[in-house]
């Protein structure tokens, strides 16, 4: 044994002193490294002092930057081998200087891309320097030497390399270099945990299922130290308003994770749930897409998953979306989850997003009624082997049968006329498709008349089907005449935008004289006072429609929270009290430039607040319209203090006003006469508080004779008429276009002035207001364009309903028709 020792360090001696000036032969230096790892292997650790002088030569030689950083291949794994083999020899130790240590571990870490390649020559000295590396913590000096990209480097090395094709041993090391390398980490590095997160989205990014299982299992032995920076970091990343592709990278890669089966959320990660359902409601349309989807995935792979009812919730609330790609991937994904799990999606969300049947959006509304028949035909399907209980799904036949009614206009006092009449076949055929294969009835008529013979598979017979159906039919469809939904309906069929804004601009040149007459030869100077007679006149004249039955109905109060029908009011009061308070204080020209300033702030407001983007062309278009309004209009800018403060003062709220009455009136139910009668009370009790700050003194002492009184309600009754119209046209149009069709009045006024009562504005102004008129035409016109495929009539429906109906006809029994109009 003593022979064997020295001659061993013998060697160690020969081969050192001959790697002190490296040969220049590859052949001849790589058969020195090789004699040099097989002696250093065969050294034990912490050898003795003798041990330790015959090496000293090989400890110096490999310290040579030459060798360090050497091109060949094979000849880096030898040295890698060798000073591997001597960090182990002398650990606790440091063999070198902090510099030659560095130089080390990038050669070492070098080679841990070549594991990859299994049939390599020299992957099984890779896989030992790897071993000697996890089993003897050497690792942790690159920790000390602030070696933090090697340190990332490694990690994505080990990320990229791992396959299942790997022996444990391999898995087994890197796993445990990872830990270390985290464990012992003083502050963690941001980027190694993007690292491991970024391998979880393995489909996304390439990575191997091995790669994702060493990220879990690293994850997991270290979740103590990671949580709250996983937690901070992923908060993070999904609020980041200014970074739109991280946004989207953590949406994915938490959808990844919410959808794992049988893995609930923690309680730890809630928050970070919490923050990941919030994107449902992000600004941009594609994060909110991505949501949707992931939460799909969520209820099909565990449908009893505890957060199922939330996740649910949270769906439903999207239906209303304002971009229609939005709303139809909801529907998608409750009438996907629906038709895989029936007992995930409660029947009041399916029936409620049923009301997508009714959307604006021809597509989402032929999307709506496609998937509903699925559902429908589905039930029917697993009825039949007592699965499913037919009668949780009885109120879809009806709600698509009342779409197709009302979509077509087809009256009630002649549905049952249609469907007993010789040309039968396209109405059976619809109403057949839409109840299914397993709803299927042989219906034979015996006579003209609305009674049939039914024939049913237990050879049941029912009479008087149809025509019992019919008549509840009807009397549905004469109730949803007085619901808010049919309200809206008529407000929509009678007065679209070419009448709202016709009948506000009427309605607005017409008070514009009345008020005149009021504030000059009556001499009622006080404009929050006359503001509050407007607003309670409307209130008394609406007070009357609803005794009379003639008032629209209102939404049920659970669809728009009061606080929203509070800032409309309080916003209406200060809109219009402020607006003839800055008229009193300042010139015409600096009111038009305070009105001018609406426009952008609305749109600004309305991509705040709603998320909503204008177009570059109606951008442009917009500022030629206010640069012409600007020309035409601003001749003075006279103002005190006061005014400039109330005009500023002013136009937020106006934008914020047309903002609320435009979209509570599109996102809802509501009418123009509901909302008004909600609101009114709100905005006349902020009359009274604006009127004594605002108002001057004197309203009471002011000379009520009966001519001044009777101007004073004409003029309140063109007001009502003013709020109406000006609801209406927001109702019909949006904010932008009510502010644009408000300064079309102020150009037409002008022009009009100019032809017939030969005023002379001057050419200035003449060109400005033509400017101005143009620029609303094109705006006009692009309005039109947008809206071309939300306003195509439905036609399309019927051919799809009559391709479907060639199928086998079908019927449901009576019990089902009796349920057809109950939601």
């Amino acid at each position: 044994m003593a022979e064997m020792a020295q001659k061993l360090q013998q060697q160690l001696k020969e081969v050192g002193s001959k790697l002190e000036s490296p040969p220049a032969s590859k052949d001849a230096l790589i058969k020195l490294l090789k004699q040099a790892a097989n002696c250093l292997s065969e050294l034990e650790q912490s050898p003795s002092p003798s041990v330790s002088d015959s090496m000293q030569s090989c400890v110096n030689a490999f310290a040579q930057k030459d060798l360090l950083t050497h091109q060949d291949r094979d000849v880096k794994v030898l040295v890698a081998t060798c000073v591997c083999e001597i960090t182990r020899i002398t650990a606790p130790d440091a063999p070198y200087s902090d510099d030659v240590l560095r130089d080390i571990f990038h050669l070492i870490v070098g080679t841990f891309a070549g594991l990859g390649d299994i049939d390599s020559p020299s992957y099984e000295r890779r896989v030992v320097i790897l071993e000697t590396v996890a089993k003897y913590r050497s690792c942790v000096v690159m920790l000390d030497l602030e070696c933090n990209d090697l340190i990332q480097e490694m990690f994505r090395t080990f990320v990229s390399v791992i396959s299942d094709d790997h022996p444990q041993n391999i898995f087994t090391s890197m796993q445990t270099i990872m830990i270390l390398i985290l464990d012992e980490s003083e502050e963690l590095q941001e980027n190694l945990i993007l690292i491991l997160l970024s391998v979880l989205g393995c489909k996304v990014n390439g990575s191997s299922m091995a790669a994702r299982r060493l990220a879990m299992n690293v994850i997991e032995r270290c979740a103590g130290k990671l949580e709250p920076f996983i937690k901070q970091f992923l908060v993070s990343s999904l609020s980041g308003d200014d970074k739109l592709d991280i946004r989207l990278k953590a949406v994915q890669l938490l959808g990844k994770l919410f959808s794992l089966p049988e893995v609930p959320v923690s309680e730890a990660f809630q928050s970070v749930f919490d923050e990941f359902l919030k994107r449902l409601t992000d600004r941009v349309v594609e994060v909110r897409l991505s949501v949707i989807d992931h939460l799909k995935n969520c209820l099909v792979t565990n449908p009893e998953r505890p957060e199922a009812p939330l996740i649910i919730k949270a769906l439903s609330d999207r239906v209303l979306d304002y971009d229609e790609k939005v709303r139809k991937k909801v529907v998608a994904a409750v009438y996907d989850v629906a038709c895989h799990s029936f007992k995930v999606i409660p029947m009041e969300i399916a029936s409620f997003v049923a009301e997508r049947l009714r959307d604006k959006s021809l597509t989402v509304k032929k999307y709506t009624m496609e998937r509903l028949v699925d559902l429908h035909q589905l039930y029917c399907l697993k009825s039949s082997d007592g699965s499913t209980n037919l009668d949780d799904c009885k109120w879809i036949p009806g709600k698509i049968l009342k779409c197709y009614i009302i979509e077509y206009d087809v009256p009630s006092s002649s549905l049952l006329q249609l469907l007993s009449s010789p040309s039968i076949a396209i109405g059976m055929g619809l109403l057949e498709s839409i109840l299914g294969k397993d709803g299927r009835r042989l219906m034979k008529r015996k006579d003209s008349d609305a009674g049939q013979q039914v024939r049913l598979p237990l050879d049941k017979r029912h009479n008087s089907f149809p025509g019992r159906a019919l008549e509840e039919l009807r009397g549905t469809l004469y109730s949803d005449i007085h619901t808010s939904e049919g309200a809206k309906r008529q407000q929509q069929k009678l007065c679209g935008p070419f009448v709202a804004l016709t009948f506000n601009f009427i309605v607005a040149v017409g008070i514009i004289m009345a008020n005149k007459v009021v504030m000059g030869k009556v001499g009622f100077n006080f404009p929050i006072a006359l503001s509050l007679i407007h607003y309670v006149t409307s209130w008394l004249l609406m007070a009357i429609f609803k005794a009379l039955s003639l008032l629209p109905a209102s939404p049920p109060s659970k669809s728009t929270p009061f606080s929203s029908l509070f800032v409309l009011g309080a916003v209406m009061a200060m809109a219009t009290g402020l607006a003839n308070v800055s008229l009193q204080h300042n010139s015409v020209g600096f009111y038009q430039m305070a009105k001018i300033a609406v426009t952008p702030t609305i749109v600004l407001a309305e991509f705040m607040i709603l998320s909503k983007r204008v177009t570059l062309q109606k951008v442009i278009t917009l500022t030629i319209v206010s640069i012409g309004v600007a020309v035409a209009t601003v001749t003075d800018l006279q103002f005190n203090f006061f005014g400039a403060c109330v005009a500023l003062a002013w136009i937020v709220p106006s934008a914020i006003n047309k903002i609320l009455w435009s979209n509570l009136q599109q996102t809802g139910n509501w009418t123009a006469l509901a909302l008004m009668w909600k609101t009114s009370p709100i905005t006349i009790f902020f009359f009274v508080v604006l009127m004594p700050l605002l108002d001057p003194p004197g309203v009471l002492s002011f000379n009520w004779t009966w001519n001044n009184a009777s101007t004073i309600i004409i003029s309140a009754l063109f007001g009502f008429l003013l709020q109406w119209s000006g609801a209406l046209a927001l109702g019909a149009t949006s904010a932008i276009s009510h502010v644009v069709l408000g300064q079309f009045k102020t150009c037409v006024i002008m022009l009009g002035g100019y032809v017939f009562f030969n005023s002379d504005p001057g050419m200035v102004s003449l060109s400005g207001a033509v400017v101005a008129l143009c620029g609303m035409s094109f705006y006009t016109f692009l309005n039109l364009q947008g809206s071309k495929e939300s306003s195509a009539v439905t036609k399309p429906l019927l051919s799809k309903q009559n391709s479907i109906a060639a199928k086998p006809k079908t019927i449901i029994e009576e019990d089902e028709m009796e349920k057809m109009d109950s939601v």
